[in-house]
């Protein structure tokens, strides 16, 4: 069996965590005193990846360029950010991909975007674009972001349809739902992802009420190492823009 994160938490069991923590200041010493060797497997308990500063983030550049040279893009087009979005546009299996410096900056313009002149946007409570991004939506793009399932990791697609249902009866002003927004997995709940049975549900009741649905997939790449679903899940989200981050 191949020694990675999933496999080694799916052997290991995650009851094994807390003594592992408490033993972070121990390991770490132990690995800087005893560095892995090059070619040996690392099980990384902390980030979404790969973070370089300064001198180790031009040592990759450069060794990324030895293999094929970096090709200079000019405001954005062609070059090697057109090459990224387009390898994108495959892996995703969308019509277009759109490099952006940022995912706080890649959901605020999806949201304002696919919303238009429309106010009202469903989120999950506990998502990245509700309680981690300072509130750029409304004080920026003057949306109103309206959190569903509180405290929880997702909402159910029955709970969406009744939000909507009642807003008519709930909301004075019909300033109109712009999107609905969800974010899988969900950071703030440890990583916890939402069952791929939902997704479809809330997919095919926003595609036959022709609302437009967002993924903040920041993670979509953990999501899809765990459970084995390809990353063109995407797909489901007919009516979203997807951003490379």
């Amino acid at each position: 069996m191949s020694v990675n994160r999933r496999n080694f938490l799916k052997a290991s069991g995650l009851s094994l965590l807390p003594a592992v923590l408490s033993a972070a200041p121990i390991l770490a010493n132990n690995i800087n005193k005893n560095p892995i060797a090059a070619n040996e497997p690392v099980v990384k308990f902390f980030g979404d990846g790969e973070f370089y500063d300064g001198l180790p983030y031009l040592e990759q550049l450069q060794a990324a360029n030895s293999k094929k040279q970096i090709k200079v893009d000019r405001y954005g087009s062609g070059g090697a950010v057109e090459e990224l979005e387009k390898k994108f546009e495959t892996i995703t299996g969308k019509e277009k991909a759109i490099y952006m410096p940022s995912g706080t900056m890649a959901n605020q313009f999806a949201i304002a975007m696919l919303s238009g002149e429309n106010t009202k946007v469903f989120v999950q409570d506990t998502s990245h674009v509700y309680r981690d991004e300072a509130d750029a939506a409304q004080s920026i793009f003057n949306k109103r972001l309206m959190p569903l399932a509180k405290n929880q990791t997702f909402f159910t697609a029955d709970e969406l349809k009744k939000a909507i249902e009642n807003l008519d009866s709930e909301e004075v002003f019909k300033s109109g739902l712009g999107c609905v927004s969800i974010e899988n997995p969900v950071r703030r709940s440890d990583g916890r992802m939402i069952p791929i049975d939902e997704i479809k549900k809330i997919s095919e009741y926003c595609r036959s009420k022709n609302i437009k649905l967002h993924l903040d997939g920041a993670r979509i790449y953990l999501a899809s190492a765990w459970s084995g679903i390809s990353i063109k899940i995407c797909k489901l989200f007919r009516h979203s823009l997807y951003f490379i981050v």
